[in-house]
């Protein structure tokens, strides 16, 4: 792995329409900046395959693997949960 690799990747699911994934989203990345995480972003309305293999019913939703998060946290519980990762 170069050192310029993440060594993981979390999906954010959102919707444009969503005040809370708008206001969440900038908090998501630089908490995950800090773990040096890398993040992807799938807006729900172009990726409903995607949305129904991960059951993904409300947004903001992160996933890393067989974890998911749900709903806007606090800095606090979205840095716990990234560094259980």
């Amino acid at each position: 792995m170069h050192d310029t690799e993440k060594s993981m990747r979390v999906t954010k699911f959102y919707s444009k329409t969503c005040q809370p994934c708008k206001t969440y989203g900038p908090l998501v990345d630089d908490v995950a900046k800090a773990y040096d995480i890398e993040v992807e972003n799938v807006d729900i309305a172009d990726a409903q395959q995607l949305v129904a293999q991960y059951g993904i019913r409300s947004v903001p939703a992160l996933v890393c693997g067989a974890e998911v998060l749900v709903g806007a946290k606090s800095r606090k519980e979205l840095s716990m949960w990234l560094g259980k990762l």
